[in-house]
């Protein structure tokens, strides 16, 4: 049986079952973990090198850009913690399996969103000093964010997860 808690900002403690005795109880599971920091970096980049103020908007471009980048986390990792639980090979390879499987499905949900909101960053009409804040915020933050769940976010859990048991069958792995 797994328990899922709250814990810091923007991460999960999930305690598993263990025999008594064991000392490592809790392990962290950070399913959305580049959510904060992608979206920020990659939306207020975008505002600075378009010369736009952050507005309302653009605020609102960073709630839905959160979701997003959550959404994008967890469909890698729910695939990382299934091929875990369900195979006995190495992380490293359970890794890349991961990131080859889920890439379409996190390329083209930024890809979409991405596309969507092109005519309103290039919009000149009025209403358009609204919508370009908006839609800079999402472009901009889609693309880091898709690069740090596919590159960074294996290799951290990765990193973590090598000093801890797997929650595979039985064992730490190698």
């Amino acid at each position: 049986m797994n328990l899922v808690f709250p814990g810091d900002v923007g991460e999960q403690r999930l305690v598993e079952d263990q025999a008594p005795g064991d000392a490592d109880v809790a392990e962290d599971v950070d399913e959305g973990g580049e959510a904060p920091l992608a979206p920020a970096v990659g939306g207020v980049f975008a505002l600075a090198v378009r010369g736009l103020p952050f507005s309302i908007s653009a605020g609102i471009g960073f709630i839905a850009l959160f979701g997003v980048a959550v959404l994008n986390g967890v469909v890698l990792m729910t695939q990382v913690r299934q091929l875990e639980t369900s195979t006995d090979r190495p992380l490293d390879e359970v890794l890349r399996d991961a990131c080859a499987t889920r890439m379409r499905p996190v390329l083209m949900t930024a890809l979409v969103a991405s596309l969507g909101f092109v005519p309103m960053t290039l919009a000149t009409g009025s209403g358009a000093e609204v919508q370009r804040p908006l839609a800079t915020v999402v472009i901009g933050g889609l693309l880091t964010c898709t690069a740090l769940t596919l590159f960074v976010m294996p290799a951290v859990y990765g990193l973590f997860r090598g000093r801890g048991a797997a929650p595979g069958k039985g064992g730490s792995r190698e």
